[in-house]
């Protein structure tokens, strides 16, 4: 009669065999199945449908993408518009930004990409309609701000941001914004400077008429704009479709009628 090995024993006791079996029922019930190669790709198909958080800076863009899109620019509807989307612009800087990869952004040039586009239209059509000057004046305005721009994005994008040249350079945004929103509040899209043919023209040796409401405010416009935005007599009567000459005949006009105002008692 053989015997059983050594070391092994034969029966459990009752309590032992319980223990070992509400063990292997708590390791079942708690075991969580792997997932199947369906639950994996629908899990990886859903992370990439995941709406990523949009920076201020991109979702101010996209809006005024958007807006423009359905615009004619060559309006003053789109000026107008132009004008709104640059004070945004001027109210988010300095941003910051990060890419995907860690990588930081230029975002306040990036950010004036919308607006850069429609002003490129808004000269274009300047320039097709005799008023180059101003159309160079927008640009020249226009590359000042980018450049600003650009230097706050250097700023920004360094490990020690230099705290005293932001400051500096977001001043200066600042005002070169308020210096281009003042000269494109001056223009006017719709007036067509070009010569009407069809008018009636002045008989020779007939006497010119002038309006003195017209004069005052081609002197209200020029005020607003002198020093301020930095425009010259020439670019200002490029802009209005009126020779130079005639600019200041209506000035030594202007300046007669407030003298003539001045003196009167009533």
């Amino acid at each position: 009669m053989s015997k059983a090995p050594s070391g092994r024993r034969l029966s459990q006791s009752p309590e032992t065999v319980r223990s070992v079996i509400r063990r292997k029922a708590r390791a079942l019930k708690d075991a969580t199945p792997p997932p199947n190669r369906r639950q994996l790709i629908g899990a990886h198909v859903a992370s990439e449908d995941a709406p990523e958080d949009e920076s201020p800076w991109s979702r101010r863009y996209t809006e005024a993408a958007q807006r423009y899109e359905g615009m004619d620019l060559c309006s003053q509807e789109a000026s107008a518009a132009v004008i709104d989307g640059l004070q945004q612009w001027v109210r988010l800087v300095p941003q910051r930004s990060v890419g995907p990869g860690g990588t930081p952004e230029p975002a306040n040039k990036w950010g004036l990409g919308a607006e850069r586009c429609v002003l490129r239209a808004i000269q274009s059509h300047l320039v097709a309609v005799g008023q180059p000057l101003l159309a160079a004046r927008i640009n020249s305005e226009m590359t000042d701000l980018l450049q600003t721009a650009e230097s706050l994005d250097e700023c920004c994008m360094r490990r020690r941001a230099d705290r005293h040249a932001e400051k500096r350079l977001v001043a200066t945004a600042r005002i070169q914004t308020k210096a281009l929103v003042k000269l494109l509040s001056v223009i006017r899209l719709d007036d067509n400077p070009a010569k009407d043919t069809s008018a009636p023209r002045r008989r020779r040796g007939a006497r010119r008429r002038h309006d003195p409401v017209r004069d005052r405010r081609l002197m209200a416009e020029w005020a607003q704009v002198r020093g301020k935005a930095g425009m010259s007599r020439k670019e200002f009567c490029a802009m209005k479709g009126i020779t130079l000459r005639t600019f200041i005949q209506t000035q030594d006009r202007f300046r007669k009628q407030s003298a003539a105002q001045a003196d009167d008692p009533t």
